[in-house]
């Protein structure tokens, strides 16, 4: 599963983020959104099978960690896009 920006609200109201480690939007984690979870301040979030990232502004950052998660060449990609990687 894999939600950016705001969309961890919606997994975190389907009580699925229980105990897990997990990123968003900043503004989404307000009155207890993610009391249950984990939260971190990191571009992207990998925690088993939830990949979480901040928001738009990082969603290469998410492409190239699901492409590495998925077992291809994640560095030649980042490469051919002259993309800069984070945290």
């Amino acid at each position: 599963v894999s939600a950016i920006c705001a969309a961890p609200t919606v997994l975190s109201k389907a009580g699925v983020i229980k105990g897990k480690h997990l990123t968003s939007y900043p503004t989404s984690n307000v009155n207890g959104t993610f009391d249950e979870a984990i939260y971190h301040e990191d571009l992207v979030v990998v925690d088993g099978k939830l990949v979480t990232s901040r928001s738009m502004g990082t969603a290469l950052h998410l492409g190239i960690k699901l492409v590495q998660i998925l077992g291809l060449d994640s560095n030649k990609l980042s490469n051919s896009i002259l993309f800069q990687k984070g945290k």
